[in-house]
């Protein structure tokens, strides 16, 4: 239910009012900007509802159901105030939008409330007008926040949400690692220099300005500068495709492929 002062409900349920409609948009970057669909300026609450500004709007209507009750605005593109540059630039989108009446004799009666919401993108007409759709305040409670739990993963392997070293990077000189950071060290010659082991650092540090020998056993630790690195199986294997029986069907050698069976089920 909407609230109103004694003195403007009085005024509404008049046989003659003199309402106008104001709106205000607040920009992401705090700027604010105020209109009215008055013919004059209108001063409420202490600020100036400018009339040089036209706009038009769709109807307004809520029911009791929650559903998201969007509207469009349409309004004339002003040097002064909302310029095409800013519009291109997405100054616009998402920005907090009020509606509410008035009664412009007397502003001090109060505002009826109208609408409140944001902005969604808005787009630039041929004829130098812009249009934007209102969304609801209702418009959030269908927005996922958060995350849906499954039985499944969410991630892909190896992106940045699963953090599964798939391929680290490559180790570089003089460079400082914490404990934790993955990295390939070329310890072959070759086509694929890395062996079949990343490298985890068990000790935070530099590494030297050149590479020492690094240790491919299991588990086995190297001091590289003031930095420590401990051998880890490495997610990708080098491999050659030898013969194709299918679109979908090969076979071939991974180097040093020593993997348990299906170890490489549901990879790349």
């Amino acid at each position: 239910m909407k609230q109103v002062s004694p003195a403007l409900a009085a005024h509404l349920a008049g046989p003659v009012t003199t309402l106008a409609t104001c709106w205000s948009i607040l920009r992401r970057d705090g700027r604010e900007f105020l209109f009215t669909d008055h013919d004059r300026d209108v001063l409420f609450d202490g600020k100036t509802y400018r009339a040089s500004v036209g706009y038009s709007r769709t109807a307004i209507s809520s029911d009791a159901q929650l559903a998201v009750d969007n509207l469009d605005i349409d309004g004339f593109l002003d040097d002064e105030e909302i310029t095409e540059q800013d519009m291109r630039a997405g100054l616009f989108d998402f920005a907090e939008v009020r509606i509410f009446l008035v009664n412009w004799k007397a502003p001090s009666m109060g505002a009826l409330r109208l609408r409140r919401g944001h902005l969604g993108e808005v787009t630039l007409a041929g004829n130098g007008m812009f249009r934007g759709e209102l969304r609801g305040m209702t418009q959030r409670l269908q927005q996922e926040i958060g995350e849906l739990y499954s039985a499944e993963c969410r991630a892909d392997l190896g992106d940045a949400r699963c953090r599964v070293p798939v391929l680290p990077p490559v180790i570089q000189r003089s460079t400082g690692y914490a404990v934790g950071d993955m990295v390939r060290v070329p310890v072959r010659s070759g086509a694929w220099p890395y062996g079949i082991m990343s490298f985890r650092c068990s000790v935070a540090g530099v590494t030297a300005a050149s590479q020492p020998a690094y240790a491919e056993g299991l588990g086995a630790a190297t001091v590289d500068g003031t930095a420590t690195f401990v051998a880890e199986q490495a997610w990708t294997r080098p491999g050659m495709v030898e013969s194709v029986t299918a679109r979908a069907t090969f076979t071939g050698a991974v180097e040093d492929a020593a993997m348990p069976t299906d170890g490489f089920r549901a990879g790349w």
